[in-house]
């Protein structure tokens, strides 16, 4: 039986980092423009009820169904886990920025 990758780029186990470093930086920023239109939409609802409240669930949740999908095909695997690590830690930061804010409006307490 013959090798189909033949040692070609896409021959498993060769990872191209530059695709990885792309997918963190770009899932970082994602998730920042992210986060900051699902509290604006939670914002304006709460003035204007305009919006329907699937659609604050669809928003949050949207980035992660599109991750997986680009998981799964072949030419954008490693920026895809580039995406989710990104994903991962601009959640992690965000969530210690925003907890942070409400600490210090509250008084420390």
């Amino acid at each position: 039986m013959s090798n189909p990758y033949a040692g070609g780029p896409d021959e498993p186990g060769r990872i191209r980092a530059g695709l990885v470093v792309v997918g963190i930086i770009v899932g970082f920023v994602v998730t920042i423009v992210w986060i900051f239109l699902v509290f604006l939409l939670a914002i304006s609802q709460e003035n204007a009820p305009g919006f329907p409240n699937w659609l604050g669930v669809v928003l949050l949740f949207l980035p992660l169904p599109v991750a997986v999908v680009l998981l799964c095909l072949r030419r954008t695997r490693q920026a895809a886990a580039g995406l989710v690590m990104g994903l991962a830690i601009g959640a992690i930061v965000f969530a210690g920025v925003c907890g942070s804010l409400i600490a210090a409006v509250n008084g420390g307490a």
